[in-house]
C-alpha cells in the first residue's frame, strides 16, 4: 500500500517538473523570496502570559519594560502589538470605568511601580522612541477559564452558553459590546 503511495506521489512531482520545464516555469518554493509590499516588515503580538513572563524579571521595573520594548525594535519589529485587556482585566493600567476593574492574578506588569505612569503608557512611549508603532490588541473571545471581572464577574447571563463555567463573553448581548467598545474607547482616548 505504501509503495503505491510513493509511486503517485513521484509520478505527480515528475509530471509537474516535465510540465514547468516544458513551459519554462519556475515552480515556487518555501526559498522564493517576496518582494516588500511597503515599509511594515514585521508586526510583534505579544501575549501577557506568556511571552513577556519569558523575558522580564519577577518583579519588573519601568527601566526593565523600557529595555524589553528597545530590544524588540532593535530586532526589527515594526509594530509592537500588545494584549491590553481580556476578561481577567485590565492589566496595564487603571481603568476608569466602573464596571472595568484591573486583572487580579500577577502578570508581568502588574507588580511594576507606577511613578513613571501606567505600563502601556510606557510601552506605547517607548515604542515611538525606538521607531515603532504600538498597537493595543484585545482577547475578544477569551474562553480560558475562571470567571472574569468586573460586569463580567456579576452577570453570568452575559456569558456564552456554549461555553459553561468560563466567563466566554457573548456579544449578541449589547452589554457585552458595550462594556468592551468602553475600554476601547478609554485606552483610544487616554493612551
Amino acid at each position: 500500500m505504501i509503495h503505491s503511495y510513493l509511486l503517485i506521489v513521484l509520478t505527480l512531482i515528475c509530471t509537474s517538473c516535465a510540465a514547468n520545464a516544458a513551459t519554462g516555469t519556475v515552480p515556487a518554493t518555501l526559498t522564493d523570496r517576496p518582494k516588500p509590499r511597503g515599509k511594515v516588515r514585521m508586526v510583534y503580538i505579544s501575549d501577557l502570559g506568556s511571552d513577556m513572563r519569558s523575558v522580564l524579571t519577577e518583579d519588573p521595573t519601568a527601566a526593565e519594560l523600557r529595555r524589553y520594548v528597545d530590544t524588540l525594535a532593535a530586532n526589527g519589529v515594526d509594530i509592537f502589538g500588545q494584549d491590553v485587556f481580556s476578561k481577567q482585566g485590565v492589566g496595564w493600567f487603571e481603568p476608569e470605568h466602573p464596571d472595568h476593574e484591573p486583572h487580579t492574578g500577577k502578570t508581568p506588569v502588574t507588580g511594576i511601580p507606577r511613578e513613571d505612569g501606567p505600563p502601556i503608557a510606557i510601552v506605547v512611549d517607548q515604542s515611538h522612541k525606538s521607531g515603532m508603532k504600538f498597537l493595543a490588541t484585545f482577547r475578544m473571545a477569551d474562553r480560558h477559564g475562571g470567571n472574569g471581572t468586573g460586569m463580567l464577574k456579576r452577570r453570568q447571563d452575559l456569558w456564552n452558553p456554549d461555553f459553561p463555567n468560563r466567563a466566554a463573553m457573548d456579544y449578541t448581548h449589547d452589554e457585552i459590546r458595550d462594556w468592551v467598545f468602553a475600554i476601547f474607547e478609554e485606552i483610544l482616548r487616554r493612551f
